[in-house]
């Protein structure tokens, strides 16, 4: 029996589906059970087991989530988003985040007041925040002690609006960067693969483009190209 394109489609979405189910419930119930045992724990003795069994926990969530996100259709609800506003909101909350590190730079420019993209807000927020957070790792795994710094450059041109996103983090080869096109690779320990080929499938669902550079030991670039807003 011949299986369409759209019932395989289906039938990963409800996988998906089912394994989220699956797996939160039981994962609700051991994080209410490290909250009981830190509670009863009154001499905090084993405070650090606790924050590594939470951070754990949460992350075999946010791998949960990539899955789903993946697995299911993007549906996207297109207005008008401003850019300054977003890049900042999104650099300040990465601010509290890391706290005030003297070696971490945070730096934003814009060529043109009010740029706007036509865009789902939230997913768009989702992609930046997660490649700014993917530089970020990328900086703090470099050996050399130096100063860390994330740039974000955008740019207003005729039908379309340029967001470049750069790091002097540890970089990639010609090699890695091919493998970022393959579902589950990923160079991040305990990482699902999932979440850059999750951004470029909602930049592409916006008509936009989703491109990585970068060289070993020199840092990355990612250029999101999105239609502006008067354009569409």
């Amino acid at each position: 029996m011949l299986v369409s394109h759209y019932d395989y489609d289906k039938a990963i979405e409800q996988m998906a589906a089912t394994l989220a189910h699956e797996v939160k419930n039981p994962l609700s119930l051991v994080k209410a059970n490290i909250d009981l045992l830190e509670l009863l724990d009154a001499e905090k003795d084993h405070a650090k087991n606790y924050r590594i069994m939470r951070r754990e926990i949460e992350r075999i969530n946010d791998m949960l989530l990539d899955f789903i996100q993946f697995a299911k259709p993007i549906d996207t609800e297109l207005a008008p988003i401003e850019m300054m506003p977003m890049i900042t909101e999104i650099l300040d909350m990465i601010k509290l985040s890391y706290g005030n590190r003297d070696n971490l730079q945070l730096q934003y420019s814009c060529d043109e007041a009010g740029l706007c993209v036509m865009g789902d807000a939230d997913k768009i927020r989702r992609v930046f925040l997660n490649v700014i957070k993917n530089g970020m790792e990328a900086i703090a795994e470099k050996e050399e002690e130096e100063t860390g710094l994330i740039q974000v450059s955008i740019h207003g041109e005729k039908n379309w609006v340029r967001i470049m996103f750069m790091d002097n983090g540890k970089g990639m080869d010609d090699e890695q960067l091919q493998k970022l096109n393959r579902p589950f690779y990923t160079t991040k320990l305990g990482g699902s693969g999932l979440g850059l080929m999750i951004c470029r499938n909602i930049v592409e669902e916006h008509r936009g483009l989703f491109e990585i550079a970068g060289k070993p030991g020199e840092g990355c670039s990612v250029t999101i190209t999105l239609p502006r807003a008067d354009f569409i």
